[in-house]
């Protein structure tokens, strides 16, 4: 029994070093980091556009029938609001600022729908803020608070505190002091 394991043994050995040796893979070269910065930019470019072109003033574009979409049966400007500050990292400036004309023109949270509270929250409430941070229009902060913002704190919370009243208002079995106690529990 021993001498079938030696032979084994030896048979695998001898396999493994007479196998063709693996080619060793090429060295990747360097990464152009520049290049696909701009190969990015240029998609982001091309999406924007089509959005520009056939759902502009709308929440979304259909990629596939390149139609128009709005969430909730009328706009919430969800893409340009929620490109804003991305259109400005990019460095599309002209691009954002056609969108932050179109918001302040046309954004409006005086309607009395059903919303997605996570995607306005994420979406409006965080790109508006963030919309703020990169280009210091206040109108933007104004658009969540109703022109009683003195800066972008008192405009976030009045923003959270609409978007808290309507999950309040859809889910009437939450209690409010609970909700913001385990919130500030959280933060």
């Amino acid at each position: 029994m021993r001498r079938a394991v030696a032979v084994t043994i030896v048979l695998l050995a001898t396999l493994v070093a007479l196998a063709p040796k693996r080619p060793t893979p090429p060295v990747q070269a360097a990464l152009n980091r520049a290049g696909l910065a701009a190969g990015v930019r240029e998609e982001t470019l091309a999406a924007w556009r089509a959005y520009e072109s056939s759902a502009w003033g709308h929440d979304e574009l259909r990629p596939v029938t390149r139609t128009p979409k709005d969430w909730y049966g009328e706009s919430l400007l969800m893409t340009p609001v929620d490109s804003l500050d991305t259109l400005l990292l990019m460095g599309l400036n002209d691009q954002a600022d056609r969108a932050k004309a179109l918001i302040l023109e046309k954004l409006s949270f005086d309607k009395d729908i059903f919303v997605k509270n996570f995607e306005i929250t994420i979406r409006l409430l965080g790109g508006l803020l963030s919309g703020y941070q990169m280009t210091k229009e206040k109108r933007l902060l104004d658009l969540l608070s109703g022109d009683s913002a003195k800066d972008e704190q008192s405009a976030a919370s009045y923003g959270g505190d609409r978007v808290l009243a309507a999950i309040m208002r859809d889910h009437s079995e939450l209690d409010a002091d609970e909700v913001r106690k385990k919130l500030d529990d959280l933060f």
